[in-house]
């Protein structure tokens, strides 16, 4: 019976169970071909064209299968991720809202919409249907995660430990369960569990590439950098010297913008040689795009990031494939072929938890484009409302990265060093701040010790660091950005260092600028240091000019040098793709 629309569409839910996604979709096809309102072909076809990212198909299928089935939950839920996806927040909780209405209880619908208020800053909207979910499943992964991470990022500290115990031994040992791997590097510092986590998380995504990769024999090798943070964001303020100083005559240049919202043309895009919008395209017309640009080698720049394009990678763009700079761990298996680093974010002895080969960058894996910021010291204390005469140790960090042993840290060193003040960023009159001085009165610590500033510009921020003594890093996620921004500044940083990546990045510029003495290793001497630092107004002096003079006596702050060295590590895994050697790990001099 060549016209059995059903068999069709069985046959396309099997194919899809076994990641042949492409195939699945000719059986949709042909269901509805056969019978135009068969609803459950109709609903899979939405839903797998939602998995490619292409929303107008994925809008036009779930919009006709409710059509004809109103009380689809499902239909309604994958609608609602439409809109999110698109954008369009408020017509999203309709949908969820439509599909709660039909079931109460639908825990998918329920995380969506917490996830949605918790981007719109409805954190008591957010909680409550966290809670709503966990009541139903209380071992249910995504609500449990979620839940973590706001209450990380309100500094909502309230039986976290807890929440983090049960996610850690609940994803640890059921191997059917795993967390966003962003959440592991935020919340832990256990490199082996990173590994797990990702991979599993990886495998997620279904494989079903058709395309037969190979070398282009191109001119110049083509790089193409992707990332959904082209714009004011701090990925691109980092790279945009790189980007600047790559050698056109051996390299061009491909950016490939994969958020939604387009570049103006007077942006970073203008140091590329092409700049591809492909926020709206489907993966496969992105995979389909790198092989027409001929791209002999793929920089990933947001990894298991927000916004991120997996799927891409997963199912190959490019002959090589490189995860760089936006996640600072390794990805999973099979995915990318190096991760850029160096010998002390990645320590020798654990090369064997990174799925990835590694490129060793000689001096610090992390570029900046600060050499040429002038920062003018023009900003005074008075204008944060800054004691003068105390010592002022800050942390300028996302929020996030703060936790329970942190806030025990910072709070024994204002106990024993009381002519100091903690200065933070935070947003005046939020629930973080009011859950910030909660917790150090929790611990005796008067909240006139505490002084909060709000966003600025971004010279003035660079400025705002020349304020303060000494910068205070996080653990397990410590400072980026921030760190390199407080270094640039003069300020020094004082880091803890563990085991994973996200925590021994501050190590890595501190390394390179000659100033180890900053590195520790536990909590005590982080907390030692600090004290014996506020009272030594002298060694915090020899420490400003010893950044100054390693500024510009070492290579951290050389944009120029960074890239060519970067641009070694291109030609090396290039000429082991033509050659057909075995990929293995790149080290720099």
């Amino acid at each position: 019976k060549k016209d059995y629309s059903d068999a069709y569409n069985n046959c396309g839910t099997a194919l899809k169970m076994f990641g042949e996604s492409q195939s699945a979709k000719k059986y949709f096809l042909d269901a509805i071909k056969y019978n135009n309102k068969n609803f459950q072909a109709l609903l899979n076809l939405g839903s797998l064209y939602l998995e490619f990212n292409d929303l107008e198909n994925a809008y036009k299928y779930l919009n006709d299968s409710i059509k004809i089935n109103s009380k689809s939950i499902e239909a309604f839920n994958n609608l609602g991720i439409t809109y999110k996806k698109d954008g369009k927040l408020n017509l999203s909780i309709e949908s969820f809202q439509a599909a709660l209405k039909l079931n109460p209880k639908y825990i998918p619908s329920l995380i969506n919409i917490a996830k949605i208020n918790s981007d719109l800053k409805q954190y008591d909207e957010s909680y409550k249907y966290f809670e709503k979910s966990l009541q139903i499943e209380p071992e249910n992964i995504n609500a449990l995660s979620s839940l973590i991470y706001l209450k990380s990022k309100l500094c909502d500290f309230d039986k976290l430990n807890m929440l983090k115990e049960k996610l850690f031994n609940i994803c640890n040992l059921d191997d059917s369960k795993t967390m966003q791997p962003y959440y592991a590097l935020l919340l832990f510092d256990n490199i082996k569990f990173q590994k797990k986590i990702a991979n599993k998380w990886s495998k997620k995504y279904p494989k079903n590439s058709v395309f037969d990769l190979k070398n282009y024999e191109n001119k110049k090798i083509n790089i193409g950098y992707f990332s959904s943070d082209f714009k004011n964001h701090a990925v691109s303020s980092l790279l945009e010297d790189i980007f600047k100083n790559h050698n056109k005559e051996k390299f061009q240049l491909i950016g490939l913008n994969i958020n939604i919202e387009k570049l103006e043309e007077n942006s970073i895009k203008t140091y590329f040689d092409k700049f591809v919008e492909c926020g709206s395209k489907t993966d496969h017309d992105i995979i389909d795009i790198c092989n027409q640009l001929k791209i002999d080698i793929a920089i990933d720049l947001n990894g298991h990031t927000n916004n991120n394009r997996f799927q891409i990678f997963k199912n190959r763009c490019a002959p090589i494939q490189i995860n760089y700079l936006g996640y600072a761990g390794t990805c999973g298996e099979e995915v990318f072929d190096y991760i850029i680093a160096d010998k002390i974010v990645i320590p020798e002895k654990f090369l064997s938890d990174y799925y990835e080969k590694i490129i060793f960058m000689p001096d610090t894996f992390f570029p900046n484009s600060l050499s040429n910021k002038k920062i003018n010291s023009n900003l005074k204390r008075l204008d944060f409302n800054l004691p003068e005469e105390k010592f002022v140790f800050c942390c300028f960090n996302n929020l996030v990265k703060f936790n329970e042993n942190i806030f025990n840290n910072w709070s024994q060193i204002l106990k024993s060093s009381r002519n100091s003040v903690l200065w933070l960023s935070a947003s005046k009159n939020s629930a973080q701040i009011e859950n910030i001085l909660s917790e150090f009165k929790k611990r005796d610590i008067s909240e006139n010790r505490l002084f909060f500033s709000e966003k600025v510009s971004y010279s003035d921020y660079l400025q705002r660091f020349t304020l303060a003594d000494l910068f205070l890093d996080t653990f397990p996620y410590g400072g980026h950005t921030t760190s390199i921004e407080a270094l640039s500044s003069g300020l020094p940083v004082l880091t803890i260092t563990g085991e994973s990546f996200q925590n021994r990045v501050s190590a890595s510029l501190l390394t390179g600028l000659n100033l180890k003495e900053l590195i520790t290793t536990n909590n005590d001497d982080y907390v030692n240091l600090a004290v014996e630092l506020s009272q030594d107004q002298k060694k915090i002096k020899q420490l400003r000019q010893k950044i100054i003079d390693q500024k510009n006596k070492s290579n951290v702050f050389n944009s120029i040098i960074y890239t060519k060295k970067l641009e070694n590590a291109y030609v090396k895994i290039y000429e082991k793709l033509i050659t057909g050697q075995k990929f293995n790990n790149i080290y720099l001099d």
